[in-house]
């Protein structure tokens, strides 16, 4: 017996960065449910959650997280968006401590993603407020000022896709 029960993918956005990759994930799954993470409901409705969230001062999205700690026993996969590198040994630590909150949880974590995502103009003018603006900060809010763009929006959903395409192994009678 196959399970049968449609995808969620549930987002928490805060300037539409991660809206706009969580549309890219949903177009790219048939049949799967999009919604914002605060209107996620009961996950054990879904086979799989996708679940999207954006980093505040190097903190998940709180929507999301209440979310993720409700995941237990459920296959979790989830994406973000940032406005720095992805691949920064920064952002490494802050994808292990999120690894730990979601093995917390209980979740069956499939995997994490993360998209450059442009800085809101209000946090870029507390940033210069607050003195923040070095010359490493400012290239890294440029570099991410474009993004999410096409190619990451395309990536999204190959992503995305590979994630589901695990988990389509029948269930035993």
């Amino acid at each position: 017996m196959t399970d049968t029960r449609p995808v969620l993918v549930a987002y928490s956005s805060g300037t539409g960065n991660t809206e706009a990759v969580a549309r890219a994930i949903a177009a790219s799954i048939p049949g799967s449910v999009l919604r914002k993470a605060s209107e996620a409901g009961d996950l054990s409705a879904y086979r799989l959650v996708l679940l999207g969230f954006w980093i505040d001062m190097g903190v998940m999205s709180a929507d999301a997280k209440a979310v993720m700690v409700r995941a237990s026993g459920t296959p979790l996969a989830l994406f973000g968006t940032m406005g720095g590198d992805p691949t920064s040994p920064r952002f490494q630590s802050f994808l292990e401590r999120v690894r730990g909150e979601a093995a917390a949880s209980g979740a069956d974590l499939l995997g994490i993603r993360m998209w450059r995502g442009r800085v809101s103009d209000d946090v870029v003018r507390m940033m210069q407020e607050a003195g923040m603006m070095t010359p490493e900060v400012e290239a890294r809010l440029k570099a991410s000022a474009s993004h999410p763009d096409q190619t990451d929006l395309s990536e999204a959903g190959t992503w995305a896709a590979g994630i589901l395409s695990s988990q389509r192994t029948p269930i035993p009678d």
